[in-house]
């Protein structure tokens, strides 16, 4: 329905705003409400419907029609009972992602207060897919605060919140302590058209891009990679930054961690983009002079205003093969970065994208129809 619906742009918005918004990232529509504006005219939104937040400028918001706030929202907004919000209540949050990762399945007790269409969570931007056990008439959900045969997850944060239910007693729960991964830093290009060149092109929302002034930075960080100590890594954790020796380029690089299986380590070689498996004794520890130098090859995904041929959150085949036609390994680009998105520790662009003057994104939607 929100793609089908009419698309009529809002001329302003204020907080509280209920509209339809449209996603950088699949550029498809969903319901929304604008939590707050900031002095450059950018709209904080959550998509009500999931409860993630997204900043968007003013061109991505549109009314909604009338028959789509109908609707009952589908994400039920949830903060833990007899807690209140404090400064030190944010010191919580890792410890709660680490406990709550998307779709995990809880059981929870809600009182109606928390039903109300404005209530606000205590831990800003951390959410959980609730997986109900009853409802009842009264539209509360009937269970604990919680795993249903697991730890109380209120008692796992009791460290870090305030309690102003007299009668709760916190179960004594052994928690793990949340390490802080080491982080690479990531460029931002400048406002304005810039001209780069591809490193590695996956997809319309994945491809990667270089200054060409970067290729002298770049062979300096490799001599200094060649030159450093190689200790293998121990207990390889998603999101590390490492070195690994690549078996198909045969040799060493700087590298995240995308994930860990029976079959090896595959990771991301963040100064290219491309991705391999490797064996886990070829990932090394990445020495601390190397952790601050930048990253050469900036994640780059297109922006658009118009509705992107994606099904399901898969690209369009002919789409695919038009975007791997424009925009190859080594092809110079313009770009001109629309917006950021830092959610997963990149610094991930959102760009407008042209090649020998053609623009990508309305080349891939023609070969699509």
């Amino acid at each position: 329905e929100t793609t089908a619906s009419p698309k009529i742009n809002l001329l302003s918005a204020t907080v509280g705003t209920v509209c339809l918004a449209k996603d950088p990232k699949d550029g498809e529509y969903y319901r929304a409400r604008v939590l707050s504006v900031s002095e450059d005219n950018n709209f904080t939104v959550r998509y009500v419907d999931y409860g993630n937040r997204e900043l968007l400028s003013l061109s991505a918001l549109y009314d909604i029609p009338v028959a789509l706030t109908q609707h009952k929202i589908c994400g039920v907004q949830c903060r833990l009972i007899g807690c209140v919000e404090t400064e030190e209540a944010v010191s919580a949050l890792p410890q709660l992602q680490a406990l709550c990762s998307p779709e995990t399945e809880l059981c929870v007790s809600l009182q109606e207060e928390c039903l109300t269409a404005f209530g606000e969570i205590i831990y800003e931007d951390a959410w959980v897919t609730v997986t109900p056990t009853t409802w009842t008439d009264a539209n509360k959900c009937e269970g604990v605060v919680g795993w249903e045969t697991g730890p109380c997850l209120k008692s796992a944060l009791a460290a870090h919140i305030t309690n102003t239910d007299p009668e709760w007693v916190p179960e004594v729960i052994p928690v793990e302590p949340v390490v802080e991964l080491p982080k690479l830093t990531y460029q931002k290009l400048d406002s304005g058209a810039s001209t780069l060149y591809v490193s590695v092109a996956n997809s319309p929302d994945d491809f990667y891009l270089q200054k060409d002034e970067w290729a002298g930075e770049l062979e300096t960080l490799q001599a200094q990679i060649d030159a450093s100590a190689q200790n293998v890594l121990e207990n390889p954790t998603v999101g590390s930054p490492c070195l690994a020796f690549s078996p198909e380029l045969e040799g060493l690089y700087r590298a995240e961690i995308l994930g860990v299986s029976d079959a090896g380590v595959l990771v991301r070689y963040v100064d290219y983009g491309n991705q391999e498996t490797v064996p886990a004794e070829k990932v090394y520890a990445l020495t601390a002079e190397l952790l601050a130098i930048p990253v050469y090859a900036v994640p780059c995904s297109v922006a658009s205003t118009t509705t992107l041929p994606v099904a399901d959150g898969v690209w369009k085949e002919a789409a695919l093969t038009k975007f791997s036609e424009m925009v190859a390994a080594d092809a110079e680009v313009v770009i001109n970065p629309v917006s950021w998105n830092e959610d997963d520790g990149r610094a991930v662009c959102f760009c407008t994208l042209e090649v020998e003057g053609a623009d990508v994104v309305q080349a891939i939607i023609q070969a699509a129809q």
